[in-house]
């Protein structure tokens, strides 16, 4: 039988026999057994305290050599293969040891030898609380000496185990002796522990593109994934897999997860920028044809972003456009395209032909036109003068809006565009819209850049001005967007004092008291959006035909700057009318704002001397679900 051996406080195995180490580890003299049984009665009594922090400190000052002393304390410790990190004496062990050795660490450099690494990790290892073997790693600098735990992993992957050959790996930094993504990294998407994956690969660009590239091309129109995949599996005998994952679609989510969280270019994943591309055109075939809700402008501007210069997809839109039977539409990318005739669906050629000029390219947008789009005057127009809007898109006129625009002001408006993203890459804040009564203010965001000050000063005159009430829609994620676009607007408020989310005070007024607006609107629309809000407040809804659309196309279209200047100033309008109509209808409006505002703030209403509410109609003119109130 192997043998532990303990010379002048080393630690060594004469052979590998895991029951010999912890037999050495769990044997100690009965003087530190009387120390131990103190500790844990002071532990009992007081938990963590000055009494446990000075009783180890004594222990650890008078240890030939501690890491070796500590280690065999902490086996000891009850419960140490039961370890709670907010309750346990093992815990706080390692914590005070750590505290303790920092400041003398170099006087005891040679009793940190690999062999006692060695040991503590195979100890520690068996532990389930993985925040406590991360605090045993550092203090004990196993990555220092990270090729003597190879085996190990080894050994783990040879067992299968491939969520703890995950986290260790990434735990000892020995991501390059694994980089062949199918050693460990595809066993652990086939089980769908994406988390670990992206631990493992986050310091290590070199294998987060090999990775993804992998991964896409299992999604090349040329390979059967589910085939190459089951025939991993059964090879390697890989165990709970998660059957989803052997999947086109699940395979590119992840993989657009990944190319997303380590900010890779989209040029890696060509597969994957292809596939998102012919699920962008599906969606904007429906957008246009089915729902109806996309300009012509809008339409044609956002299918030439999806397609971008895949020649793929330069002919599969030609073939979408001919099975919606608009062979006009169809004709016009295949000239701005080139598309090669001989690729041209028959009836296409067919159409083309029947032409008086079957070689012009129908650029006229007048002539393609949706013949069922709603005409123009049947949705809630922008009630200002086109000169009071007011395009801020450069030093000078920004200047002028800090100096001047918001004299006399104590309400606006706040909305903000960007591009949607089709494929791995992140859309950028591209204007902000500021509307006062008089006046609507369209930061040029994309233009603009980052001028520090300026930034900076906008914060204070406006964000942080809590004198200025800000409205909103679904206000989070478009100040979270911002926060992520101009570093100098980071850590902006959402809530709280000096802002209102119009979509959760609609929310708060459906829900509270059967609410009846102005408007019955129209039954069949039922989305809980802004347009649907201003079709109840206003009587007509918002024409959303420009919503998307590519917002950092410059120069902006005159539709673009109606539609985005309308949409901050429309906040304007319908706060105007519910506050009026609450009025009418005994509602205190004021009330009704600040539990918006701040909810812990209920119990204050009665000191504004109005009742809450006097008003229960029988009746509600309409009730919706608002949980998801931002436009899509």
């Amino acid at each position: 039988m192997a043998k532990a051996f303990c010379d002048n406080d080393n630690f060594t195995i004469e052979k590998e026999d895991p029951e010999s180490e912890l037999e050495f580890f769990s044997s100690i003299d009965n003087a530190t057994k009387t120390w131990l049984n103190s500790l844990h009665l002071i532990w009992s009594c007081w938990k963590k305290s000055v009494a446990v922090t000075r009783t180890l400190h004594e222990y650890f000052e008078t240890a030939p050599n501690p890491y070796l002393s500590t280690l065999k304390i902490l086996v000891n410790t009850n419960h140490f293969y039961q370890i709670k990190i907010k309750s346990s004496l093992a815990v706080t062990i390692i914590e005070e040891f750590e505290k303790w050795i920092n400041p003398v660490k170099n006087n005891y450099k040679y009793c940190l030898y690999p062999e006692l690494k060695v040991a503590a990790f195979k100890l520690v290892s068996k532990q389930k609380c993985l925040q406590f073997v991360r605090m045993v790693s550092d203090v004990y600098e196993f990555s220092t000496d990270n090729i003597y735990f190879i085996p190990f992993i080894k050994e783990l992957i040879r067992n299968k185990k491939f969520k703890e050959a995950g986290q260790f790996t990434e735990m000892l930094k020995l991501q390059k002796s694994f980089d062949d993504p199918e050693i460990l990294l595809l066993p652990l998407f086939l089980q769908n522990k994406i988390s670990i994956v992206k631990d493992l690969l986050k310091d290590y660009p070199d294998m987060q593109c090999t990775y993804v590239t992998y991964l896409d091309k299992l999604l090349s129109p040329d390979n059967n994934s589910q085939k190459t995949l089951d025939q991993f599996i059964i090879h390697h005998k890989i165990p709970d897999v998660k059957m989803i994952t052997l999947q086109h679609k699940p395979i590119a989510k992840t993989l657009a997860r990944l190319v997303k969280f380590y900010n890779l270019p989209p040029e890696t994943c060509p597969n994957l920028q292809m596939k998102r591309g012919q699920g962008a055109l599906r969606f904007l075939i429906y957008k246009r044809y089915v729902d109806g809700s996309l300009s012509v402008d809008s339409w044609r501007e956002m299918v030439k972003e999806a397609i971008g210069n895949d020649p793929l997809l330069q002919v599969e839109i030609v073939v979408f456009l001919v099975n919606a039977n608009d062979c006009m539409e169809a004709l016009y990318f295949a000239h701005i395209y080139n598309v090669p005739r001989n690729k041209w669906p028959s009836s296409l050629k067919r159409y083309s032909n029947s032409l008086s000029h079957p070689d012009c390219n129908p650029h006229d947008t007048t002539n393609n036109e949706i013949s069922n789009e709603p005409k123009k005057s049947s949705f809630y127009t922008l009630n200002l003068p086109r000169t009071c809007i007011h395009i801020i898109s450069d030093t000078e006129s920004f200047v002028d809006f800090l100096n001047n625009a918001l004299k006399n002001t104590n309400i606006v408006g706040i909305d903000s565009e960007w591009k949607p993203s089709f494929g791995a890459k992140k859309s950028e804040l591209a204007l902000i819209q500021i509307a006062t009564n008089t006046d609507v203010y369209i930061f040029d965001v994309t233009t603009l850049g980052n001028f520090l000050y300026l930034w900076t000063e906008l914060r204070t005159i406006l964000f942080n001005n809590d004198k200025i009430l800000k409205l909103g829609f679904a206000m989070a994620q478009d100040i979270n967007v911002i926060r992520n676009s101009i570093p100098a607007l980071s850590n902006i408020k959402a809530c709280g004092e000096g802002y209102l989310d119009l979509s959760l005070l609609w929310k708060e007024l459906l829900n509270d008291y059967n609410f009846q607006f102005p408007y019955e609107g129209d039954n069949s629309f039922t989305n809980a959006s802004l347009s649907k809000l201003v079709e109840l407040c206003l009587g007509l809804r918002l024409d959303k035909s420009d919503q998307f659309s590519n917002w950092e196309r410059r120069p902006l279209r005159e539709s673009q700057i109606i539609y985005a200047a309308l949409d901050a100033y429309c906040l304007l309008d319908i706060y105007n009318v519910l506050c009026l109509h609450c009025k009418n209808l005994y509602v205190h409006f004021k009330a009704r704002c600040m539990y918006v505002q701040n909810p812990s703030c209920q119990n204050s209403f009665a000191l504004l001397g109005q009742p809450t509410v006097d008003y229960n109609p029988k009746k509600p003119h309409f009730k919706i679900n608002v949980n998801n109130t931002r436009d899509s």
